[in-house]
């Protein structure tokens, strides 16, 4: 394990550099309040599940790594999004938090963006997590600098939501797996997302999810993620 002050200043280094210019928008809700949630059966994570051979931690970098790949898509940036590394074996980081950021190619295939958040992922977690309160106290990071850094969030449960800054991230993605099927919740900020979005976001992770055989190779751009309904309104 690193010594703590290389940990706090690695952490700080991406938190320092984050662009916060995108994100003024300036009536964010303290605790997001909008809720959504789906179940879908193990049918549709099958190949998921065969590349994985159901390990955690694999399952964990793969639905990670969609999830940044469609944050990618809608915003065409590589954003920073705070993660739970719930699945890690030892409890005292449970509830701890760590930041992901992974620069991406202007076209990088679906493959691509699995391979470099799962180096993210393997580098981040080498440093061990970080409580976020300690974080903001020693750098002086205002509320305004926290709403706008705390943008997006995904989990994989089990999580305790209340332990974390997750409570505070604007639009967070957590799955949870339970016997023969997944849960996706969404909770997010109702003064920024209205119902429709979040519903048409979800409807795109679990798209890229269920076709990731054939998709694995396309790149990012020529994937279309519109469903049957929104080609017909479209």
């Amino acid at each position: 394990m690193y010594k703590e002050r290389l940990i706090i200043d690695y952490w700080y280094k991406k938190v320092n550099e984050f662009d916060d210019s995108k994100y003024l928008f300036d009536n964010y809700e303290e605790f997001p309040g909008g809720f959504y949630s789906v179940n879908k059966s193990n049918e549709c994570f099958s190949f998921l599940q065969s590349i994985s051979n159901s390990n955690a931690l694999a399952e964990y970098s793969i639905f990670s790594s969609v999830f940044a790949a469609l944050i990618k898509k809608y915003t065409q940036e590589d954003p920073i999004w705070l993660v739970s590394p719930s699945i890690a074996e030892i409890d005292s980081i449970k509830n701890g938090l760590v930041f992901y950021q992974i620069g991406i190619n202007k076209d990088p295939s679906l493959k691509e963006i699995v391979n470099i958040t799962k180096a993210e992922i393997e580098n981040t977690l080498s440093f061990g997590s970080f409580e976020f309160e300690a974080l903001k106290k020693q750098f002086n990071i205002t509320s305004e600098k926290e709403n706008r850094l705390l943008q997006y969030g995904f989990s994989y449960s089990p999580v305790n939501l209340e332990a974390t800054n997750l409570k505070k991230v604007k639009l967070h993605l957590n799955i949870i797996k339970q016997n023969s099927q997944f849960t996706i919740e969404v909770r997010y900020d109702r003064n920024k997302y209205n119902t429709a979005f979040i519903e048409n976001f979800v409807g795109h992770f679990l798209l890229l999810i269920s076709d990731l055989s054939s998709l694995l190779l396309k790149p990012l751009n020529e994937i279309d993620i519109l469903s049957g309904k929104e080609k017909d309104i479209l």
